[in-house]
């Protein structure tokens, strides 16, 4: 099994509300195979969390984060015989949105949340999503191992109010998109609300600045996109635990 992160960005004069909608049923007749979409094996939907508004692009030339993040898995044949190209070419045919960014991804799970809730349901809280690119002088492979050995114990202790931890490590920009070959990775923070963010994102102000100390290490922070989305995950993919219906 092998998964995909598509990124879309709407068009600038697209209705925020109907651009969602006009998304999310895209990805429902995905996640049911009652459309013309190929049905993968599993299909998650994240949301530019339209309350907060909150994106950031820290002032580089990459522009804004996306309006919305798709995660789908598939069988290995998907990525062999085109079909996940033409699943990501379907999505990017989708009313309102006028550019679609892919990669294929190893994810790991530093930290699960315990899931009580069935498909097609919102997920509870909100999760910060970014675009990750690479540190100066620091290749792809220096990058995702610190990330994942150095960085991630330091979030695990730090980011106290953190319910679920998902780190996306690219393997490669997905073929005819207009993926960035410079991320190295997407992470997904989640946490039970907004304000946690703001109140339980660090342990105190000295594991803030050691975050931020760490961070230069292996990623750019002045060429990272991202955002607050909210989640729906409209098929499970195999393996995982779902809520009841």
């Amino acid at each position: 099994m092998i998964k995909a992160i598509l990124a879309l960005w709407a068009e600038h004069d697209s209705d925020p509300g109907e651009f969602q909608l006009e998304l999310l049923d895209r990805c429902a007749e995905a996640a049911t195979g009652s459309g013309a979409i190929p049905r993968p094996l599993g299909i998650a939907l994240n949301l530019a969390d339209l309350e907060s508004g909150e994106r950031w692009d820290r002032g580089g030339p990459e522009g804004p984060m996306a309006d919305a993040m798709v995660a789908v898995w598939t069988n290995d044949a998907w990525a062999e015989d085109g079909t996940l190209g033409s699943f990501a070419g379907a999505l990017a045919g989708t009313a309102g949105v006028a550019r679609l960014g892919g990669w294929t991804v190893e994810e790991h799970y530093p930290k699960r949340y315990e899931r009580d809730w069935a498909d097609g349901e919102r997920s509870p809280g909100v999760k910060m999503m970014t675009l990750m690119r690479l540190a100066p002088g620091r290749s792809h492979e220096q990058c995702a191992r610190h990330w994942r050995e150095v960085h991630t114990p330091l979030a695990m202790r730090i980011h106290i109010g953190m319910e679920h931890y998902v780190q996306n490590v690219v393997h490669a920009p997905l073929a005819g998109t207009d993926a960035d070959p410079d991320v190295f990775g997407v992470v997904e923070l989640h946490m039970r609300t907004r304000e946690a963010f703001r109140e339980e994102r660090y342990d105190s102000e000295e594991g803030r600045r050691e975050i931020y100390d760490d961070i230069p290490r292996f990623m750019a922070l002045d060429r990272a996109t991202g955002g607050y989305f909210t989640e729906r995950i409209l098929r499970t993919p195999p393996g995982e635990v779902r809520g009841s219906s």
